[in-house]
């Protein structure tokens, strides 16, 4: 078995587990399509960047019940979409870390006004 076939078909059990996890009950997977889509996912990502694709997946609300095809014809605008909350989680970090400082600078001017000096 080769390595990209083992990979593809790691993917799909991935796939299948977080289904799982997240419905109770395991889908019903083709896995012969399956392999070949993740196949070409391959061409462009690794496996640990689809792997966290899917993870990212199932974190998203789903109209489609996280449908697998959904995924496979979807995943470059799911990762746009990762990537913006990516960017946007670290603007706010940025935000909330300048928010802190000048709450800190703030209450330090008031502590030493209050004191007279």
């Amino acid at each position: 078995m080769s390595s990209t076939v083992k990979a593809t078909a790691g993917l799909t059990n991935h796939y299948v587990e977080l289904y799982q996890k997240h419905y109770g009950f395991k889908p019903s997977v083709n896995g012969y399509k399956a392999r070949f889509a993740f196949d070409t996912m391959l061409n462009q990502l690794e496996v640990s960047e689809i792997k966290e694709l899917l993870d990212y997946y199932f974190k998203t609300s789903s109209t489609n019940g996280h449908d697998l095809n959904w995924f496979l014809y979807n995943y470059e605008s799911l990762a746009v979409g990762m990537e913006i909350q990516r960017r946007d989680q670290e603007q706010q970090e940025v935000i909330r870390s300048q928010t802190e400082q000048r709450t800190k600078e703030w209450r330090d001017r008031i502590a030493h006004r209050d004191t007279g000096s």
